[in-house]
């Protein structure tokens, strides 16, 4: 649905590898959307994200369009940064899109003609 966020969570009581899936339908490949997520101390997770910041490209509007086709299988990797303003930018054109599901005004549009 246009404009619907999502956020990924855990609530790890200790550390763990811990099996995930996609809970929103996404299309062809759905049911095979698995991932393992690695639970770890603060300390771990800081240096993860350290080294993370320096490896792999920033993810922007290019690679963003690389992402968003459609694959299966893909090995888990990284972006060492995010554009500003990415997200927003990404719903701001999906939401004007012509493949947009759901449109501002659209019964009031209707209601006028």
């Amino acid at each position: 649905m246009a404009g619907m966020v999502t956020r990924l969570h855990l609530q790890a009581d200790q550390s763990g590898s811990y099996r995930g899936m996609s809970a929103q339908y996404s299309g062809e490949g759905f049911a095979d959307m698995y991932f393992n997520v690695e639970a770890v101390a603060p300390e771990k997770f800081s240096e993860w994200v350290d080294a993370a910041r320096n490896v792999g490209v920033e993810l922007n509007v290019t690679t963003y369009a690389a992402l968003a086709k459609p694959s299966a299988s893909i090995a888990p990797f990284t972006y060492r940064a995010v554009a500003p303003d990415l997200f927003d930018s990404i719903m701001v054109s999906e939401m004007q899109s012509d493949d947009a599901m759901c449109r501002r005004n659209s019964t009031s549009m209707r209601a006028e003609k």
